[in-house]
């Protein structure tokens, strides 16, 4: 099986020259020039699981930088840095870990966001992100009519259970943040 490449192309010249050759079964993906623009960051997957973030300088052949045991979700170069900030889970706990072009041991994150899991990108000093969210609502009706929803938070209820005399129903909410009954 043939192998695949990812390609620089100079935006003055349009020369194109691969970065990368990936065996079969592989993919690189998510490419980052670094605040410098002397290096590139990119992830490879392996059936679609990304668990190594290599980094490629020049015209030297790419270097593995991190492989994960958790699936590296997103990615982004801290600014003024030789650093990379990257979420790794699947799908939650997702964790916000930093590692170094120079030292490559990953360490947590200095501060925390909620659902980090799914597109980083940062610009300065600002980050953003995607956060998932579910918004469940629970339903009811008589069997065989027509069914009303029950009830409408922004959030995800979950689990209704009826009273033994079938007046009432207790739920599961996450609509201030936390799971409450």
């Amino acid at each position: 099986q043939a192998a695949s490449s990812s390609l620089r192309k100079a935006l003055t010249s349009g020369t194109r020259r691969a970065i990368t050759s990936t065996p079969f079964d592989t993919s690189d993906v998510s490419p980052a020039f670094s605040p410098d623009g002397k290096t590139v960051a990119f992830l490879r997957a392996r059936r679609g699981i990304a668990n190594e973030l290599f980094i490629s300088v020049g015209t030297a052949q790419p270097q593995r930088l991190l492989n994960s045991a958790d699936p590296i979700n997103s990615f982004v170069w801290l600014p003024y840095s030789r650093s990379i900030l990257y979420s790794a889970g699947q799908p939650i706990p997702e964790t916000l870990w930093i590692v170094s072009v120079d030292d490559p041991t990953p360490r947590p994150a200095p501060f925390n966001i909620p659902n980090p899991g799914r597109q980083l990108a940062s610009a300065g000093k600002h980050l953003a992100w995607v956060r998932a969210m579910t918004d469940s609502n629970i339903w009811h009706g008589k069997i065989g009519r027509q069914l009303t929803r029950w009830n409408a938070s922004p959030q995800e209820d979950y689990d209704p259970r009826f009273s033994p005399d079938g007046t009432k129903v207790a739920f599961v909410s996450q609509r201030t943040g936390n799971p409450e009954l």
